[in-house]
C-alpha cells in the first residue's frame, strides 16, 4: 500500500516531476534515449526475441517501446502512475499499464525470463525491498534473470539522485545488494557503473574526464582504505540471476 504522500505525488507524477526534469514527451524525445539504453542494456538481451520481459516501473514506457522496436514484442511495462501511463498511451505506445508492481508480482508466479527494474526500487521501504526481490524470484522462469538500476551509496554525488525525489527512500550500494540477494535466494549478481557514454566528440570528452575523476577517488579510497575497487558512478546496474 502506497503511503499517503507518496500517491499524492505519484497521481501527478509527470506534472510535478519529470516534466519539471525532461520537459514534454514526445517519441523523438524517446528515441533520442535509444543509444544510451543500446549501450547499457543490450548485453543482457538475448538473441531469442520470442522471450517475455517486464519493464517494472515503465513511466511513459519509452524503455517497453525501445525494446519492441528491436524485435522483443513480448514486453510489457507497468507503472503505479496513471499520469505517466496514459502519457505513453498517448504516444501510442502499446503493451503498458497501471499497476502496483508488488500486486503485479503476485499474479505473475513463473511468467518471465527477465524483469526490469530501473530507477523504481529506491521509492520502496527496505522491507518493501526484500519482499519485491523474493517476488522477483518467484515471478521469473528456472533460468531468468532481474536487470536493476538504482542509486549508489557509494557514489561521492550519491545525494544529486537520492535527493532528487520526495519519495526516495532507500540508498543502495555493491555490499548491501549482495546482502539483498544472498537474504531472497539470487546465486548470482555482477555490477557495472553508470558512467558518461561516448557518442559524439562532447560526450567522448566527457567519458574521459570521467575516467580522470574515477582514478581520483579510487586514489583517495586507497590511501584511507588500501583498497582501489569499486564502483563510483551515481547509478549502478546490476544484474541478478536465480
Amino acid at each position: 500500500m502506497v503511503n499517503d504522500y507518496k500517491n499524492k505525488i505519484y497521481e501527478n507524477y509527470h506534472s510535478i516531476h519529470t516534466k519539471k526534469l525532461y520537459g514534454d514527451i514526445s517519441i523523438e524525445t524517446i528515441k533520442r534515449q535509444f543509444k544510451f539504453w543500446k549501450y547499457f542494456f543490450s548485453e543482457y538481451l538475448p538473441t531469442d526475441k520470442n522471450i517475455k520481459i517486464l519493464d517494472a516501473g515503465c513511466g511513459n514506457g519509452g524503455f517497453v517501446y525501445w525494446l519492441t522496436q528491436i524485435g522483443y514484442k513480448n514486453t510489457i511495462g507497468i507503472d503505479i502512475s496513471e499520469e505517466l501511463i496514459d502519457l505513453g498511451i498517448s504516444l501510442n505506445i502499446k503493451n503498458i499499464e497501471q499497476d502496483d508492481l508488488i500486486d503485479h508480482l503476485k499474479k505473475h508466479e513463473g511468467t518471465y525470463d527477465i524483469i526490469f527494474c530501473r530507477d523504481v526500487l529506491e521509492h520502496f521501504t527496505k522491507n518493501e525491498i526484500i519482499e519485491i526481490f523474493s517476488l522477483f524470484n518467484s515471478a521469473l522462469k528456472s533460468s531468468g534473470k532481474v536487470i536493476i538500476q538504482v542509486p549508489n551509496g557509494y557514489s561521492p554525488n550519491f545525494g544529486r539522485i537520492y535527493y532528487g525525489d520526495f519519495t526516495h527512500e532507500t540508498l543502495f550500494s555493491e555490499t548491501i545488494l549482495n546482502q539483498i540477494i544472498n537474504a531472497t535466494g539470487y546465486k548470482f549478481i555482477k555490477l557495472k557503473e553508470v558512467n558518461p557514454v561516448p557518442h559524439g566528440f562532447v560526450s567522448l570528452i566527457r567519458f574521459v574526464l570521467w575516467k580522470l575523476l574515477r582514478m581520483k577517488f579510487q586514489f583517495y579510497q586507497m590511501i584511507e582504505t588500501g583498497y582501489a575497487k569499486g564502483f563510483f558512478t551515481q547509478n549502478i546496474i546490476a544484474e541478478i540471476k536465480k
